[in-house]
């Protein structure tokens, strides 16, 4: 796979208010031993170091607020005391606050033919019609 290609697969995953802080703290590089919970997150199994992640805040905040980029592959969450016990995660890296979060009310009104913003649940994959489109958005947030 081309690095051109490779670019445009895009990953959202969701977090909830609790996990601003920590984004925040890899944002500004702070080492991962010393940030709650590390720099791991339930992603899509098929996911690839170098794909691109954009992270959503579930409610009450109910935004897209940082990207970042995989630098694992996804590995399967074996320890039985994890809450993400039985799901997929992987090491997510070059973690950047966007300037404003983007309120998924702005993104449904951008992307009304994608379905998945009606009620945006877990991780997905962004299906290749949106991704650069998307992820293009995004970045104008930077």
């Amino acid at each position: 796979m081309s690095k051109a290609q490779q670019f445009h697969i895009v990953h959202i995953v969701h977090g909830s208010e609790e996990h601003l802080g920590p984004l925040a703290m890899l944002a500004v590089g702070i080492p991962i031993e010393k940030v709650p919970g590390g720099n791991w997150w339930t992603i899509d199994a098929q996911a690839r170091p170098g794909d691109r992640v954009v992270f959503y805040i579930r409610r009450p905040v109910s935004c897209l607020v940082a990207i970042g980029t995989v630098i694992s592959h996804p590995r399967l969450q074996d320890d039985p005391s994890e809450g993400w016990y039985g799901r997929y995660i992987a090491d997510i890296a070059d973690v950047q606050l966007l300037s404003h979060p983007i309120p998924v009310q702005e993104i449904r009104q951008r992307f009304r033919n994608w379905a998945y913003w009606r009620q945006p649940r877990a991780h997905i994959c962004v299906p290749p019609q949106f991704a650069k489109t998307f992820w293009d958005y995004v970045l104008s947030h930077l």
